[in-house]
């Protein structure tokens, strides 16, 4: 049977800063290149499941990601001692890049705008979509995308009622074409 090794202590150093700058994010302070975290609350168990996407995580192994965002949390519960602790409550806790994302279908539920030049300001629709949630890709593409209906709907009910004239719409993306 062969035997595959890998050198955990090569990565520890990459680990350490993503759990910090993990921590750091979900402590409200805005770090550069952040990720997106979308936690989902599981009724009636009172469950979380986390989706961390991230292109950070591109040289790091899957079981990796949970670790260091199960860690994140725990130091989330640390800093806010007042708070009901989060980390006890998650039962998936998952990071993925958005390519990724794409081609798992992690984020089908997509918010675009659909205006015409002149109709709207370029600019006020990407601060509308950014301050939702949305990330801008390293060529310039924003991405505004959901794991679950709820969330998406809410914030396209906000972001029509921010920004009408951007016309939004709500997809569900079926399948990556390649």
């Amino acid at each position: 049977m062969p035997v595959i090794r890998s050198d955990q202590h090569q990565i520890e150093p990459t680990l350490d800063e993503l759990r910090a700058r993990l921590a750091q994010e979900l402590q409200g302070h805005t770090t550069a290149d952040p990720p997106v975290v979308h936690e989902v609350h599981v009724q009636p168990s009172n469950t979380l499941h986390v989706i961390v996407v991230w292109d950070r995580w591109a040289d790091v192994p899957q079981p990796d990601r949970g670790r260091v965002i199960m860690d994140a949390y725990r130091a989330l519960d640390r800093a806010t001692p007042g708070d009901a602790p989060r980390a006890d409550r998650i039962t998936m806790a998952m990071g993925a890049t958005w390519e990724e994302t794409e081609q798992l279908g992690l984020l089908p539920f997509r918010i675009t705008p659909n205006y015409r030049r002149g109709e709207v300001d370029d600019g006020q629709v990407r601060e509308a979509m950014l301050r939702a949630g949305a990330v801008e890709l390293t060529n310039g593409r924003i991405i505004l995308a959901f794991a679950f209906p709820q969330a998406a709907d809410h914030t396209f009910h906000s972001l029509q009622e921010q920004l009408p004239q951007a016309h939004w719409s709500l997809n569900t993306v079926m399948a990556r074409v390649a």
